[in-house]
């Protein structure tokens, strides 16, 4: 009798479901936002969908429209298409970087009440507008969408830097120890590259990291375990064409983050990291399997890895931003009522920041 009553309220329940014929329905797998010429409708969004013609051929469509709201542009999505778009797929959302620097607290606050949109879509700002970025063929002929996608996932499994998917990014939105950060994209040399992160006060873009400094970022981080460098030892000359460079991968080993605190406030940081790893390219004309020369390809890296840490601190602090999420650190250490207290902001760009790196290099290779 259990089972009957079981088997009567399952069909029940699917009987209430809404009918969706495939056939029918516009799967959207990316979506893009950028700022519209028009003020009544400021908001431009454009999507990204496959569709199969009655003929069985692949057809990558790609709508736009402009509307008041990232909601209000499903309407008008609707209007424009005889598929019902849905997304559920949706893989990838693009922030073109006027919109971004105005601020994306409207569009986040779909993806945290959507919850058909899940939270696992990829963010990601597009140098110049996302428009142009969906619109965009690569060359390997795959559409701009599914490239970015399986570029962020790539990147995902080789757990080399953080990728900020709809639950990453939020978390540390409203995290007040930390600040947000997303992947920036360009269109170079006929593709699509990233091109180091983009850097968030509250929902704001207010800087683009190079890739070198974006690297050091993830080098300070806790929650980066692994990284791949390559660095410059020596310029070009008469006798090299091109400059001499060290190419190698570390893990760390040890990460410790040392807090000063006077009357309440924290006025100096120290950041202790340890590193394991391997050289992957020496170009210099020398041997490497000595114990001095590996000696030597770890003092440069020291000096370079510090060098860079301290301009990133440096630049953080003059923008007034804490991708690192050294606010965090600092409020474990004081009170609940200190840090309520403590003005974050204010007090940031003025800690000391110190940095001690320290690579021990497990495997050097032999080069001649």
């Amino acid at each position: 009798m259990k089972l009957l009553y079981g088997t009567v309220a399952l069909v029940c329940l699917l009987a209430g479901c809404e009918k969706n014929i495939i056939d029918k329905l516009g799967m959207i797998d990316a979506v893009g936002y950028d700022l519209s010429e028009d003020k009544e409708v400021p908001l431009m969004v454009t999507v990204n969908f496959p569709n199969v013609t009655k003929q069985g051929v692949y057809q990558n469509k790609i709508l736009t429209v402009n509307a008041k709201s990232s909601k209000d542009s499903r309407i008008r999505f609707n209007h424009r298409s005889n598929l019902k778009l849905v997304s559920g797929q949706i893989t990838v959302a693009l922030f073109g970087t006027d919109l971004a620097k105005v601020g994306i607290k409207d569009i986040l606050d779909t993806y945290m009440r959507d919850p058909s949109l899940g939270p696992r879509v990829y963010f990601a700002v597009a140098e110049g507008t996302a428009r142009e970025m969906l619109e965009f063929q690569p060359v390997d002929d795959t559409n701009s969408s599914l490239y970015l996608r399986t570029f962020l996932e790539k990147l995902d499994s080789e757990n080399e830097r953080i990728n900020y998917n709809t639950y990453q990014f939020n978390r540390d939105y409203f995290d007040d120890g930390i600040d947000p950060i997303m992947p920036y994209y360009k269109i170079r040399d006929r593709n699509i590259s990233i091109d180091g992160y983009a850097l968030f006060n509250d929902d704001q873009f207010v800087h683009h990291l190079s890739p070198t400094l974006s690297g050091v970022l993830f080098t300070l981080r806790k929650d980066t375990p692994k990284g791949t460098f390559s660095i410059e030892i020596a310029p070009p000359n008469d006798k090299h064409a091109f400059p001499d460079q060290l190419m190698f991968d570390y893990k760390k080993t040890n990460w410790e983050m040392d807090i000063e605190i006077k009357d309440h406030k924290p006025i100096s940081v120290k950041m202790s990291i340890e590193l394991k790893g391997s050289v992957l390219e020496y170009t210099k004309d020398e041997l490497t399997d000595s114990e001095k020369s590996q000696k030597k390809m770890e003092k440069e890296i020291n000096e370079y890895l510090i060098k860079k840490s301290k301009e990133l601190l440096k630049l953080t602090q003059e923008l007034n931003v804490d991708p690192i999420g050294i606010g965090g650190y600092v409020r474990n250490k004081l009170s609940y009522e200190d840090w309520k207290k403590l003005n974050w902001e204010e007090v940031y760009p003025t800690i000391d920041m110190n940095v001690d790196i320290k690579m021990k290099l497990i495997n050097a290779g032999q080069t001649k």
